[in-house]
Protein backbone atom coordinates (compact mmCIF):
# COMPACT_ATOMS: atom_id res chain seq x y z
CA UNK A 1 0.00 0.00 0.00
CA UNK A 2 1.16 3.50 -0.70
CA UNK A 3 1.17 5.98 2.14
CA UNK A 4 0.21 9.56 2.20
CA UNK A 5 3.93 10.91 1.85
CA UNK A 6 4.36 8.74 -1.31
CA UNK A 7 1.22 9.71 -2.84
CA UNK A 8 1.90 13.36 -2.31
CA UNK A 9 5.69 13.56 -3.00
CA UNK A 10 4.47 12.18 -6.92
CA UNK A 11 1.40 14.92 -6.77
CA UNK A 12 3.91 17.15 -6.10
CA UNK A 13 7.22 16.55 -7.89
CA UNK A 14 6.71 19.80 -9.82
CA UNK A 15 6.64 21.84 -6.56
CA UNK A 16 9.77 20.13 -5.71
CA UNK A 17 11.60 21.11 -8.57
CA UNK A 18 10.27 24.86 -8.04
CA UNK A 19 11.59 24.80 -4.76
CA UNK A 20 15.23 23.85 -6.41
CA UNK A 21 15.13 26.30 -9.03
CA UNK A 22 14.09 29.29 -6.47
CA UNK A 23 16.89 28.63 -4.54
CA UNK A 24 19.55 27.78 -6.94
CA UNK A 25 18.39 31.40 -8.32
CA UNK A 26 18.74 33.07 -5.40
CA UNK A 27 22.39 31.56 -5.11
CA UNK A 28 22.64 33.31 -1.75
CA UNK A 29 26.40 32.74 0.28
CA UNK A 30 26.79 31.63 3.94
CA UNK A 31 24.94 33.58 6.57
CA UNK A 32 23.39 35.53 3.85
CA UNK A 33 20.67 33.25 2.86
CA UNK A 34 18.35 36.01 3.56
CA UNK A 35 15.74 34.53 0.71
CA UNK A 36 16.40 31.24 1.08
CA UNK A 37 15.68 30.55 4.53
CA UNK A 38 12.46 32.70 4.23
CA UNK A 39 11.42 30.92 1.37
CA UNK A 40 11.49 27.66 3.36
CA UNK A 41 10.30 29.24 6.09
CA UNK A 42 6.95 30.38 4.44
CA UNK A 43 6.48 26.83 3.04
CA UNK A 44 6.94 24.91 6.52
CA UNK A 45 4.44 27.18 8.33
CA UNK A 46 1.97 27.27 5.48
CA UNK A 47 1.85 23.17 5.61
CA UNK A 48 1.26 23.29 9.31
CA UNK A 49 4.99 23.31 10.79
CA UNK A 50 5.69 24.98 13.93
CA UNK A 51 8.87 27.44 12.81
CA UNK A 52 11.77 29.00 14.78
CA UNK A 53 13.19 31.13 13.04
CA UNK A 54 16.67 32.97 13.62
CA UNK A 55 17.79 29.83 15.52
CA UNK A 56 21.32 29.53 17.82
CA UNK A 57 22.22 33.19 16.72
CA UNK A 58 22.23 33.09 12.70
CA UNK A 59 19.57 35.21 10.92
CA UNK A 60 19.24 32.97 8.52
CA UNK A 61 19.13 29.26 10.81
CA UNK A 62 15.28 27.79 11.14
CA UNK A 63 13.75 25.04 13.31
CA UNK A 64 10.14 23.23 11.52
CA UNK A 65 8.73 21.08 13.81
CA UNK A 66 5.64 18.84 13.03
CA UNK A 67 3.84 16.53 14.93
CA UNK A 68 4.66 15.25 19.01
CA UNK A 69 6.60 12.46 21.00
CA UNK A 70 9.01 9.45 19.82
CA UNK A 71 10.34 8.44 17.27
CA UNK A 72 11.68 12.08 16.62
CA UNK A 73 13.23 11.97 13.53
CA UNK A 74 15.51 15.36 12.32
CA UNK A 75 16.41 16.26 8.52
CA UNK A 76 19.08 18.92 7.93
CA UNK A 77 18.74 21.08 5.37
CA UNK A 78 21.82 23.35 3.91
CA UNK A 79 20.80 26.28 1.14
CA UNK A 80 24.11 28.09 0.25
CA UNK A 81 25.78 28.67 -2.52
CA UNK A 82 29.73 29.61 -3.09
CA UNK A 83 31.48 32.75 -3.86
CA UNK A 84 32.43 33.06 -6.98
CA UNK A 85 31.07 30.49 -9.10
CA UNK A 86 28.51 31.42 -12.10
CA UNK A 87 25.31 30.55 -12.65
CA UNK A 88 25.67 29.42 -16.29
CA UNK A 89 24.16 26.17 -17.51
CA UNK A 90 26.44 26.20 -20.79
CA UNK A 91 29.80 26.71 -21.54
CA UNK A 92 29.09 29.54 -24.06
CA UNK A 93 27.51 31.42 -21.14
CA UNK A 94 30.22 30.99 -19.10
CA UNK A 95 32.70 32.37 -21.70
CA UNK A 96 30.92 35.84 -21.77
CA UNK A 97 30.04 35.96 -18.41
CA UNK A 98 32.10 38.92 -17.18
CA UNK A 99 31.53 39.70 -13.51
CA UNK A 100 32.08 36.61 -11.47
CA UNK A 101 28.72 35.86 -9.31
CA UNK A 102 27.85 33.23 -6.39
CA UNK A 103 26.70 29.87 -7.68
CA UNK A 104 25.35 26.43 -6.43
CA UNK A 105 28.47 24.57 -7.28
CA UNK A 106 27.60 22.26 -4.30
CA UNK A 107 23.90 21.79 -5.34
CA UNK A 108 22.58 23.01 -1.61
CA UNK A 109 19.42 24.23 -3.52
CA UNK A 110 18.52 20.76 -4.78
CA UNK A 111 19.48 19.71 -1.32
CA UNK A 112 16.82 21.82 0.58
CA UNK A 113 14.35 21.37 -1.79
CA UNK A 114 15.03 16.96 -0.99
CA UNK A 115 14.85 17.79 2.08
CA UNK A 116 12.29 19.99 2.45
CA UNK A 117 10.09 17.68 0.36
CA UNK A 118 11.17 14.48 2.66
CA UNK A 119 9.51 16.82 5.79
CA UNK A 120 6.37 17.57 3.98
CA UNK A 121 5.88 13.78 2.99
CA UNK A 122 6.65 12.60 6.73
CA UNK A 123 4.15 15.36 7.92
CA UNK A 124 1.61 13.67 5.87
CA UNK A 125 2.01 10.20 7.29
CA UNK A 126 1.97 11.35 10.46
CA UNK A 127 -1.20 13.79 9.63
CA UNK A 128 -3.61 10.55 8.48
CA UNK A 129 -2.05 8.96 11.42
CA UNK A 130 0.35 6.34 9.03
CA UNK A 131 2.89 6.60 11.46
CA UNK A 132 3.06 7.84 14.88
CA UNK A 133 5.83 10.41 16.35
CA UNK A 134 7.61 13.93 15.56
CA UNK A 135 9.56 15.09 12.42
CA UNK A 136 11.79 18.27 12.47
CA UNK A 137 13.36 20.36 9.58
CA UNK A 138 16.79 21.95 10.47
CA UNK A 139 17.62 25.23 8.06
CA UNK A 140 21.05 24.81 8.66
CA UNK A 141 23.16 28.02 7.20
CA UNK A 142 26.62 28.34 6.03
CA UNK A 143 27.93 24.39 5.28
CA UNK A 144 30.35 26.05 2.88
CA UNK A 145 32.00 27.93 6.35
CA UNK A 146 31.43 25.22 7.96
CA UNK A 147 29.78 26.80 10.66
CA UNK A 148 26.08 26.55 10.67
CA UNK A 149 25.21 22.74 12.20
CA UNK A 150 28.34 23.38 14.45
CA UNK A 151 26.79 26.70 16.04
CA UNK A 152 23.28 24.47 15.90
CA UNK A 153 24.46 21.81 18.04
CA UNK A 154 26.30 23.63 20.31
CA UNK A 155 22.77 25.70 21.31
CA UNK A 156 21.50 21.80 21.49
CA UNK A 157 18.81 21.92 18.54
CA UNK A 158 19.27 18.53 17.79
CA UNK A 159 19.20 17.01 20.95
CA UNK A 160 16.00 16.24 21.31
CA UNK A 161 15.61 14.01 18.34
CA UNK A 162 16.35 10.35 17.92
CA UNK A 163 18.21 9.99 14.84
CA UNK A 164 19.12 12.71 11.87
CA UNK A 165 18.98 12.16 7.92
CA UNK A 166 20.43 14.21 5.00
CA UNK A 167 21.38 13.68 1.60
CA UNK A 168 23.55 15.39 -0.87
CA UNK A 169 23.58 16.19 -4.85
CA UNK A 170 25.98 14.28 -6.42
CA UNK A 171 27.12 12.26 -9.88
CA UNK A 172 26.62 8.81 -7.93
CA UNK A 173 23.41 7.27 -5.97
CA UNK A 174 25.01 6.31 -3.07
CA UNK A 175 24.90 5.67 0.93
CA UNK A 176 27.99 7.09 3.25
CA UNK A 177 29.68 4.35 4.39
CA UNK A 178 32.56 6.63 4.95
CA UNK A 179 33.83 9.37 7.10
CA UNK A 180 34.72 12.87 6.65
CA UNK A 181 37.91 14.79 7.28
CA UNK A 182 37.97 17.24 10.09
CA UNK A 183 38.93 20.76 9.65
CA UNK A 184 39.36 24.02 11.54
CA UNK A 185 39.31 27.57 9.53
CA UNK A 186 40.38 30.83 10.52
CA UNK A 187 41.93 34.12 9.52
CA UNK A 188 45.52 35.26 10.97
CA UNK A 189 45.24 39.25 10.39
CA UNK A 190 48.88 40.91 11.10
CA UNK A 191 50.03 44.61 12.32
CA UNK A 192 52.79 46.53 11.44
CA UNK A 193 53.71 49.85 11.14
CA UNK A 194 52.95 51.89 8.05
CA UNK A 195 56.07 54.04 6.14
CA UNK A 196 57.01 55.26 2.63
CA UNK A 197 57.88 52.16 0.22
CA UNK A 198 60.42 54.87 -1.48
CA UNK A 199 61.57 57.32 1.09
CA UNK A 200 61.79 55.54 4.62
CA UNK A 201 60.79 51.82 3.80
CA UNK A 202 63.25 51.04 6.80
CA UNK A 203 60.64 52.81 9.22
CA UNK A 204 57.84 50.38 8.15
CA UNK A 205 57.21 46.76 9.82
CA UNK A 206 55.38 45.10 6.88
CA UNK A 207 52.41 43.19 7.37
CA UNK A 208 52.44 41.73 4.10
CA UNK A 209 55.50 40.40 4.76
CA UNK A 210 54.41 38.26 8.04
CA UNK A 211 51.65 37.03 5.78
CA UNK A 212 53.66 36.02 3.20
CA UNK A 213 56.35 34.22 5.09
CA UNK A 214 53.77 32.60 6.89
CA UNK A 215 52.65 31.08 3.68
CA UNK A 216 56.02 30.28 2.81
CA UNK A 217 56.51 28.17 6.03
CA UNK A 218 53.10 26.53 5.67
CA UNK A 219 54.34 24.98 1.69
CA UNK A 220 57.26 23.95 3.52
CA UNK A 221 55.48 22.10 6.58
CA UNK A 222 53.39 20.34 3.62
CA UNK A 223 56.33 17.95 3.17
CA UNK A 224 56.25 16.71 7.07
CA UNK A 225 52.74 16.02 7.28
CA UNK A 226 50.52 12.71 6.79
CA UNK A 227 49.28 12.46 3.53
CA UNK A 228 45.91 12.84 4.40
CA UNK A 229 46.55 16.45 5.64
CA UNK A 230 45.15 19.25 3.45
CA UNK A 231 46.29 23.24 3.84
CA UNK A 232 44.59 26.05 1.76
CA UNK A 233 44.51 29.56 2.41
CA UNK A 234 43.56 33.09 0.38
CA UNK A 235 45.11 36.46 1.40
CA UNK A 236 42.34 38.65 2.23
CA UNK A 237 43.78 41.79 2.46
CA UNK A 238 47.13 42.58 0.77
CA UNK A 239 47.24 46.26 1.57
CA UNK A 240 45.92 48.86 -0.11
CA UNK A 241 48.75 50.56 -2.92
CA UNK A 242 52.63 49.24 -3.50
CA UNK A 243 53.91 52.48 -2.34
CA UNK A 244 52.76 52.12 1.17
CA UNK A 245 54.39 49.85 3.20
CA UNK A 246 51.17 47.77 4.70
CA UNK A 247 50.14 48.29 8.36
CA UNK A 248 47.54 45.54 7.78
CA UNK A 249 47.22 42.36 6.25
CA UNK A 250 45.58 39.01 6.22
CA UNK A 251 45.14 35.50 5.59
CA UNK A 252 42.89 33.19 6.08
CA UNK A 253 43.54 29.07 6.53
CA UNK A 254 41.90 26.38 6.13
CA UNK A 255 43.44 22.88 7.50
CA UNK A 256 41.83 19.40 6.92
CA UNK A 257 43.27 15.84 8.84
CA UNK A 258 41.32 12.79 8.85
CA UNK A 259 40.17 13.43 12.68
CA UNK A 260 40.10 16.39 15.20
CA UNK A 261 42.80 15.60 17.36
CA UNK A 262 45.13 15.37 13.98
CA UNK A 263 43.62 18.78 13.53
CA UNK A 264 44.26 20.60 16.41
CA UNK A 265 47.92 19.10 16.33
CA UNK A 266 48.23 20.97 13.05
CA UNK A 267 46.21 23.50 13.86
CA UNK A 268 49.19 24.33 16.82
CA UNK A 269 52.12 23.94 14.08
CA UNK A 270 50.37 26.80 11.60
CA UNK A 271 50.22 29.17 14.81
CA UNK A 272 54.17 28.72 15.19
CA UNK A 273 54.21 29.71 11.80
CA UNK A 274 52.56 33.10 12.27
CA UNK A 275 54.21 33.90 15.46
CA UNK A 276 57.86 32.75 13.79
CA UNK A 277 56.41 35.20 10.94
CA UNK A 278 55.24 38.06 12.89
CA UNK A 279 58.83 37.88 15.10
CA UNK A 280 60.92 37.89 11.54
CA UNK A 281 58.71 41.03 10.63
CA UNK A 282 58.46 42.72 14.27
CA UNK A 283 54.77 42.98 13.87
CA UNK A 284 51.96 41.34 16.27
CA UNK A 285 49.56 39.38 15.12
CA UNK A 286 45.33 38.06 16.13
CA UNK A 287 43.90 34.70 15.35
CA UNK A 288 40.14 34.27 14.50
CA UNK A 289 38.31 30.88 14.37
CA UNK A 290 35.84 30.54 11.79
CA UNK A 291 34.45 26.98 12.16
CA UNK A 292 35.97 23.86 13.56
CA UNK A 293 34.26 21.10 12.42
CA UNK A 294 34.07 17.36 13.41
CA UNK A 295 34.85 14.55 11.63
CA UNK A 296 31.43 12.64 11.02
CA UNK A 297 30.67 9.62 13.01
CA UNK A 298 29.33 6.98 10.78
CA UNK A 299 26.35 5.25 12.17
CA UNK A 300 26.29 2.04 10.05
CA UNK A 301 22.63 1.11 11.15
CA UNK A 302 21.12 3.95 9.50
CA UNK A 303 23.78 3.49 6.75
CA UNK A 304 21.60 -0.02 5.88
CA UNK A 305 18.33 1.45 6.19
CA UNK A 306 19.05 4.43 3.76
CA UNK A 307 20.54 1.32 1.44
CA UNK A 308 17.29 -0.41 1.64
CA UNK A 309 15.39 2.28 1.22
CA UNK A 310 17.84 3.68 -2.22
CA UNK A 311 17.14 0.19 -3.35
CA UNK A 312 13.40 0.18 -3.61
CA UNK A 313 13.29 3.88 -4.76
CA UNK A 314 15.33 3.61 -7.65
CA UNK A 315 17.49 5.36 -9.68
CA UNK A 316 15.75 8.42 -11.51
CA UNK A 317 14.96 7.69 -15.15
CA UNK A 318 16.20 9.87 -17.19
CA UNK A 319 14.61 11.21 -20.29
CA UNK A 320 16.28 12.05 -23.88
CA UNK A 321 16.66 15.76 -23.17
CA UNK A 322 18.48 15.22 -19.99
CA UNK A 323 20.81 12.46 -22.33
CA UNK A 324 21.20 15.41 -24.46
CA UNK A 325 22.35 17.77 -21.79
CA UNK A 326 24.55 15.57 -20.04
CA UNK A 327 26.76 14.93 -22.88
CA UNK A 328 27.24 18.21 -23.90
CA UNK A 329 28.31 18.78 -20.49
CA UNK A 330 30.13 15.84 -20.12
CA UNK A 331 32.44 17.48 -23.09
CA UNK A 332 33.84 19.52 -20.46
CA UNK A 333 34.98 17.01 -17.49
CA UNK A 334 38.43 16.20 -18.14
CA UNK A 335 38.73 12.42 -18.91
CA UNK A 336 40.38 11.68 -15.98
CA UNK A 337 37.81 12.38 -13.71
CA UNK A 338 35.66 10.61 -15.54
CA UNK A 339 37.81 7.15 -15.69
CA UNK A 340 38.41 8.10 -11.79
CA UNK A 341 34.38 7.93 -11.14
CA UNK A 342 34.11 4.58 -12.69
CA UNK A 343 37.17 2.66 -10.97
CA UNK A 344 36.28 4.33 -7.42
CA UNK A 345 32.35 3.34 -7.56
CA UNK A 346 32.52 0.24 -9.82
CA UNK A 347 30.28 1.94 -12.33
CA UNK A 348 30.55 -0.46 -15.24
CA UNK A 349 27.21 -1.05 -16.34
CA UNK A 350 25.84 1.82 -14.53
CA UNK A 351 26.37 4.72 -16.61
CA UNK A 352 24.71 5.80 -20.11
CA UNK A 353 25.94 9.02 -21.77
CA UNK A 354 26.85 10.31 -18.68
CA UNK A 355 24.91 9.91 -15.87
CA UNK A 356 24.29 7.26 -13.01
CA UNK A 357 21.36 4.54 -13.48
CA UNK A 358 21.85 2.80 -10.99
CA UNK A 359 22.31 2.62 -6.92
CA UNK A 360 25.82 2.17 -5.82
CA UNK A 361 26.69 0.23 -2.34
CA UNK A 362 28.72 2.57 -0.34
CA UNK A 363 29.86 -0.38 1.67
CA UNK A 364 32.30 -1.04 -0.60
CA UNK A 365 34.31 1.46 0.40
CA UNK A 366 34.11 1.46 4.00
CA UNK A 367 36.21 2.53 6.24
CA UNK A 368 37.62 4.78 3.62
CA UNK A 369 37.82 9.19 4.59
CA UNK A 370 36.34 11.35 2.05
CA UNK A 371 38.57 14.10 1.86
CA UNK A 372 36.09 16.60 2.06
CA UNK A 373 34.75 17.75 5.34
CA UNK A 374 31.08 18.80 6.03
CA UNK A 375 29.51 20.30 9.17
CA UNK A 376 27.28 17.17 8.91
CA UNK A 377 30.18 16.10 11.44
CA UNK A 378 29.03 18.40 14.48
CA UNK A 379 25.89 16.99 14.28
CA UNK A 380 26.71 13.19 13.53
CA UNK A 381 28.83 13.76 17.12
CA UNK A 382 25.48 14.80 18.83
CA UNK A 383 23.06 12.10 17.89
CA UNK A 384 22.75 9.34 15.47
CA UNK A 385 23.08 10.32 11.73
CA UNK A 386 22.86 9.13 8.13
CA UNK A 387 23.93 10.37 4.81
CA UNK A 388 23.48 9.69 1.23
CA UNK A 389 24.41 11.26 -1.95
CA UNK A 390 22.21 11.37 -4.78
CA UNK A 391 22.78 11.86 -8.92
CA UNK A 392 22.20 15.84 -9.99
CA UNK A 393 24.97 15.95 -12.21
CA UNK A 394 26.99 14.01 -14.72
CA UNK A 395 29.48 11.37 -14.19
CA UNK A 396 33.11 13.07 -13.16
CA UNK A 397 31.63 16.56 -12.41
CA UNK A 398 33.98 18.42 -10.32
CA UNK A 399 32.07 20.15 -7.33
CA UNK A 400 32.67 23.48 -6.81
CA UNK A 401 32.64 24.53 -10.22
CA UNK A 402 30.38 25.56 -12.82
CA UNK A 403 29.95 22.04 -14.19
CA UNK A 404 28.38 21.21 -11.05
CA UNK A 405 26.32 24.67 -10.84
CA UNK A 406 25.09 24.26 -14.55
CA UNK A 407 23.30 20.56 -13.94
CA UNK A 408 22.34 21.48 -10.58
CA UNK A 409 19.99 24.12 -12.04
CA UNK A 410 18.42 21.68 -14.61
CA UNK A 411 15.81 19.10 -14.68
CA UNK A 412 18.63 16.29 -13.78
CA UNK A 413 18.55 17.55 -10.77
CA UNK A 414 15.13 17.89 -9.89
CA UNK A 415 14.64 14.52 -10.94
CA UNK A 416 17.20 13.91 -8.32
CA UNK A 417 15.18 15.82 -6.06
CA UNK A 418 12.39 12.97 -6.32
CA UNK A 419 14.63 10.41 -5.40
CA UNK A 420 16.06 11.86 -2.28
CA UNK A 421 12.60 12.67 -0.96
CA UNK A 422 11.72 9.42 -1.33
CA UNK A 423 14.55 7.71 0.32
CA UNK A 424 14.02 9.98 3.19
CA UNK A 425 10.62 9.33 3.81
CA UNK A 426 10.90 5.40 2.90
CA UNK A 427 13.67 5.19 5.73
CA UNK A 428 11.54 7.56 8.38
CA UNK A 429 8.58 5.42 7.70
CA UNK A 430 10.86 2.25 8.41
CA UNK A 431 12.44 3.85 11.74
CA UNK A 432 8.70 4.78 12.60
CA UNK A 433 7.53 1.49 12.43
CA UNK A 434 10.73 -0.37 13.34
CA UNK A 435 11.69 1.33 16.96
CA UNK A 436 14.25 -1.71 16.83
CA UNK A 437 16.07 0.05 14.62
CA UNK A 438 16.04 3.52 16.44
CA UNK A 439 17.62 1.44 19.43
CA UNK A 440 20.19 -0.26 17.19
CA UNK A 441 21.04 3.34 15.72
CA UNK A 442 21.66 4.51 19.57
CA UNK A 443 23.66 1.74 20.37
CA UNK A 444 25.95 2.04 17.21
CA UNK A 445 26.17 5.43 17.83
CA UNK A 446 27.70 4.69 21.50
CA UNK A 447 29.89 2.20 20.24
CA UNK A 448 31.66 4.27 17.35
CA UNK A 449 31.95 6.87 20.08
CA UNK A 450 33.62 4.61 22.17
CA UNK A 451 36.18 3.25 19.67
CA UNK A 452 37.08 6.26 18.43
CA UNK A 453 38.11 7.92 21.86
CA UNK A 454 40.07 4.99 22.49
CA UNK A 455 41.74 5.45 19.21
CA UNK A 456 42.66 8.75 20.32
Amino acid sequence: MTSEGMTWIKANEKFLGEISDTIWGYAETGLKEYRSSAYLEDIFEKAGFTVRRGVAGMETAFVAEYGCGHPHIGLLAEYDALPGLSQAVSHEQKIYEKVPCAGHGCGHNALAAAVTGGGLAIAQDIQKGQVKGKVTVFGCPAEELLIGKGRMAEAGLFDECDVLLSCHPNDVNYVWARTSNAVWSGKFSFTGRTAHAAIDPYNGRSALDAVELMNVGANYLREHVTPDVRIHYVITNGGEVPNVVPKSAQVWYTIRAQNRESVQTLKARIQNLALGASIMTETTFETETVSDCSDVLRNKVLEQVLLESMKETGAPVWTEEEYRFAERISENVAEGLKRKAHSEYHLDGQVYRGLHTGIYDGFYREGETMAVSTDVGDASWRVPTGVFSFASTVIGSPGHSWLYTSCCGSSIARKGVSMAAQVLLRTAEKLYEDHKRIIMAAEEFKKEQTVREEMF
